[in-house]
C-alpha cells in the first residue's frame, strides 16, 4: 500500500496511511502507549510525525538488541495467531447487549472450529507444497506479512489479509487427501510441517487455554481486555 497509495506533499513522496512508523514506535517502546502518543502529537506536521515515529521505532528495535527478535516473538506470535476474533471480543463484552454463556460457547465455537481446522489442513499443505515459484511466493509473502506483526504489534483482526493464503495452501492438502493423491512427505518436508505445526501451537494455546480459565461474566469494561491490548 505505502508504494501504490502515496501523494507529493510539499514534494515529498509519502505514503497517505503514515501509522506503520508509529506502530511500529508503540510495539517496540518501552514506556506506555499514552507516553507514546503524549509524544507523538506534540510532534508538528504530517510528515514530521512519520520520521519521529520511524527513528523512535527503530531506536526502540536497537536498545532493545540482542534479545529484541526472541522477545517480540514470544510476545507477538500469541497475539497473531490468537484463538479468537473481533465478533467474539463484542459478544464477550457485552457489545451485542446481554447474552448468556451458551450464546458464547455456541459463538466461540462457530468462529473458532473452522479457525483451528484451518490451521490443521494449512500444516499438512505446508509440509507437502511443491518447491515452485508459486507456492513458494504465497508461502514467502505469508511470511512476510507475519514478520512485519512480529516487529510492529499482532492482533487477531490484523491476521486478514494474510488469510487467504492458508485458504490456498489448507484447501490444497484437503483436495490431496480428497483425491487421495497426498504425496508420501520428504525429510524436509516433515521437518518444515512439525516446526509449523509447533510454531501455532504454542501461538494459539494461551488464548485457547484463557477460554477456559477465565470468567466470561465480566462488566463491559473488563472483558476482553487481555485479548485487546495489541489492538
Amino acid at each position: 500500500r505505502a508504494l501504490c497509495n502515496t501523494r507529493a506533499t510539499l514534494a515529498i513522496y509519502m505514503a497517505v496511511s503514515t501509522a506503520g512508523a508509529l506502530n511500529l514506535w508503540q510495539g517496540n517502546a518501552t514506556v506506555s502507549r499514552e507516553e507514546v502518543y503524549e509524544q507523538y502529537w506534540a510532534v508538528r506536521g504530517r510528515v514530521e510525525k512519520y520520521r519521529v515515529a520511524r527513528q523512535k521505532g527503530l531506536q526502540a528495535i536497537c536498545d532493545r538488541q540482542p534479545a529484541w527478535i526472541f522477545e517480540k516473538l514470544q510476545q507477538e506470535m500469541p497475539n497473531f495467531w490468537e484463538a479468537d476474533s473481533q465478533a467474539l471480543v463484542h459478544v464477550v463484552r457485552g457489545g451485542y447487549g446481554p447474552y448468556k454463556k451458551v450464546t458464547a460457547v455456541v459463538a466461540a465455537v462457530v468462529v473458532l472450529a473452522p479457525f483451528f481446522a484451518v490451521l490443521v489442513l494449512f500444516v499438512f499443505g505446508v509440509a507437502a507444497l511443491p518447491r515452485e515459484r508459486g507456492p513458494l511466493l504465497l508461502a514467502g509473502f505469508l511470511g512476510y506479512y507475519v514478520l512485519i506483526h512480529v516487529a510492529t504489534h499482532g492482533y487477531a483482526r490484523y491476521r486478514l489479509p494474510a488469510m487467504p493464503v492458508l485458504f490456498l495452501i489448507a484447501a490444497f492438502a484437503w483436495a490431496a487427501f480428497r483425491s487421495r493423491v497426498y504425496p508420501r512427505l520428504t525429510g524436509a518436508g516433515k521437518a518444515v510441517g512439525l516446526a509449523v505445526a509447533v510454531t501455532l501451537a504454542l501461538s494459539v494455546a494461551p488464548t485457547l487455554l484463557s477460554w477456559f480459565t477465565e470468567p466470561w461474566d465480566k462488566p463491559p469494561a473488563e472483558a476482553g481486555e487481555v485479548r485487546e491490548e495489541a489492538s
